[in-house]
């Protein structure tokens, strides 16, 4: 609770109407702990609030390639290291992101390659 505490500080203290929350850590938190945080942001609201989810994913092809090879640099077979990244890559992307469609509607939640952005003048970073 202490993480509230701290964030309820900084966001009472903002100038400004609209609020920024970024950090890759957001991505790990539980559908139930998402639900947690979006209510806590409703809670203290001094208005209507609206969220707009942004979510950056890798593209599958690099970030595959990458695992085939971290795989094979540990010493798996071929054959392992190429189906581990098949199996992880719905992992990757569709749990990752159904979660924020669940918990903030489909309507808030878009979804963008990470290469494609960075390429973009006000990208992210």
């Amino acid at each position: 609770m202490g993480n509230f505490k701290k964030l309820n500080r900084e966001i009472i203290k903002r100038d400004s109407t609209r609020l920024i929350i970024s950090g890759e850590g957001i991505s790990l938190l539980s559908m139930n702990n998402l639900y947690e945080f979006k209510n806590f942001l409703i809670s203290i609201s001094t208005s209507n609030i609206t969220f707009k989810v942004i979510i950056y994913v890798r593209n599958h092809v690099t970030w595959s390639v990458r695992q085939v090879q971290q795989g094979l640099k540990i010493g798996k077979t071929y054959l392992d290291s190429i189906n581990e990244p098949t199996a992880s890559l719905t992992k990757l992307y569709k749990n990752k992101t159904e979660k924020f469609v669940q918990v903030f509607g489909k309507e808030n939640v878009g979804v963008y390659t990470f290469e494609e952005a960075i390429e973009k003048e006000y990208g992210p970073v």
